[in-house]
Order: structure tokens, then C-alpha cells, then sequence
């Protein structure tokens, strides 16, 4: 974990460039209509995770890192990251903020699946550390919603929000492993937003 590598970015054939990315927190919010502001809300971030392409697919940067929990006390339940393991391999949540909100200066288009989660995960990060947010000028895609009447999975009488497991499955006839970690989330997501354009499926959230 910590890891961040840039590429060359120089040679775009087109302006767009995609940020493809997935957080693991600490629980989740009591409310999650809250703004962001209202910090004691939102769960703390413990994993950030992202891939950057170019319209052609070509990777130009990704990172993982892991959260150093600073006064606060990671539960395992969900992802399996221990607090013993986030104690030593963590990193300072501003250090991890910083290093995105670089990425994010050469982001043009946001990619999660349920953006709207991990989007205010990262607000209430940045407004606890007293950060500007780069997020809210960005365009925006999420997987979930675009997907939902493709994977079709009913709730009662209407298409649930899909998981991004069921998303993948639906595509590529597999699922994927290591769900629940924020990188291989992301790999999984990045796989399914090009298997959802090429499909026509994907619009801005």
C-alpha cells in the first residue's frame, strides 16, 4: 500500500481523461442526505484507491493507499483491513488528499460505482483537514445508475441499484475477487465503465 505512479501524459489523442476510484471507510454515515460539513456523520476514509486513463484506455496514473487511523479505530468486518495493519502500512489522510487532488487537477471525468457515497467520503475528508475540494467542478459518471435497467436485478417491482459485482458478472459472464479492497474494486469498475460505453450505457451523473 502507498503506492501513486505517474505516466507520460503528454500524448492524448482526445482532452478526456478519466479517474476511476473506490474508498474503503470505517462504517457507514447515520445519514446519508447530510452535507458534508457535517463530519460526525461520515465514516472515516481508511483506503483510497484510483486508476487515470486517457479516452484510449492508456493508464496514465493509479495509486493505493492505506489510512493511517488517527484518533480513530478501524473495524474489520467488511474489508478485512485491521487496525494493527493500517497502524503500519497507513498513510496520513492529508499526504493521501494531496496526492489525489494532483490527480484530480488532470481529471476530467469522475468514475465510481454510487459516486455519490464515495464523493461525500472524500468532502467530509477534505473539510475535516480544512482542504479545498477539487470534486464538485468535475463531470461526473456513476456505474450504478447507469446500469441500472441493464443488469435488471429486481427489487419488488422496480431494477435495484446494482453491486459492482452483479455489474461485472452481467458483462463479462465472471465475477471478480478481492472485492471490498479499494484497488481491486477499481479494476473491476474500470473494466465495467468501458464494457458499459461501448454499449452506449454510460451518461454524466
Amino acid at each position: 500500500m502507498g503506492q501513486f505512479s505517474l505516466f507520460d501524459t503528454e500524448e492524448f489523442v482526445k482532452d478526456e481523461v478519466f479517474t476511476f476510484f473506490d474508498t474503503e471507510t470505517n462504517g457507514l454515515p447515520y445519514d446519508f442526505n447530510a452535507a458534508v460539513t457535517e463530519v460526525d456523520n461520515w465514516p472515516r476514509m481508511i483506503q483510497l484507491a484510483w486508476i487515470q486513463h486517457d479516452a484510449n484506455q492508456k493508464e496514465l496514473s493509479r495509486g493505493d493507499f492505506l489510512i493511517y487511523p488517527d484518533n480513530f479505530h478501524i473495524h474489520e468486518s467488511i474489508h478485512g483491513i485491521t487496525n494493527e495493519m493500517a497502524m503500519a502500512k497507513g498513510r496520513p489522510v492529508r499526504e493521501v488528499l494531496i496526492a489525489f487532488s494532483e490527480v484530480l487537477l488532470k481529471t476530467t471525468v469522475l468514475v465510481a460505482h454510487n459516486i455519490s457515497f464515495d464523493e461525500k467520503i472524500l468532502g467530509a475528508e477534505f473539510v475535516r483537514h480544512d482542504m479545498p475540494n477539487p470534486i464538485p467542478g468535475l463531470n461526473k459518471i456513476c456505474t450504478m445508475h447507469s446500469s441500472i435497467d441493464f443488469v435488471a436485478i429486481k427489487s419488488g417491482n422496480r431494477n435495484k441499484f446494482p453491486k459492482l459485482e452483479e455489474l461485472h458478472r452481467k458483462l463479462f459472464n465472471k465475477g471478480f475477487s478481492g472485492a471490498h479492497n479499494a484497488m481491486n474494486d477499481v479494476e473491476a469498475l474500470q473494466r465495467c465503465y468501458w464494457g458499459l460505453k461501448q454499449q452506449g450505457l454510460v451518461s454524466l451523473y
